[in-house]
């Protein structure tokens, strides 16, 4: 990771973790299926410090939205469990990787499971 560059990490089940090594993300992601029954907490998030994130829902629905600039429209993609595709994502988003996180095949919104 490039030094100065920070992100945080949201867990499911509430809490957040700044600038967590990027080892930590497949585990993160194991989240999302941990309890489908609970409509209370539902996904996991990683930030990167420009506002820019990726959550990742129950459903596998994975969402990129910049939350300090609410003017821009919500994206989406049906990850249909492809962790390696979703781990990608969310590295990107810590890394503000913007390139390759604009590279992909989003629909508007934030999709519905």
């Amino acid at each position: 990771m490039m030094l100065g560059v920070a992100f945080h990490i949201s867990h499911r089940y509430g809490g957040d973790d700044v600038n967590p090594p990027l080892s930590a993300l497949p585990t993160l992601l194991d989240e999302v299926d941990e309890d489908l029954s609970d409509n209370e907490h539902v996904g996991v998030g990683v930030v990167h410090e420009s506002g820019w994130a990726i959550s990742v829902y129950t459903g596998w629905i994975v969402t990129l939205e910049n939350v300090d600039e609410l003017e821009i429209e919500p994206r989406h993609i049906v990850a249909g469990s492809d962790r390696e595709k979703v781990i990608e994502l969310m590295r990107a988003a810590a890394e503000g990787d913007l390139a390759v996180l604009d590279a992909q095949p989003w629909s508007p919104g934030y999709g519905s499971a």
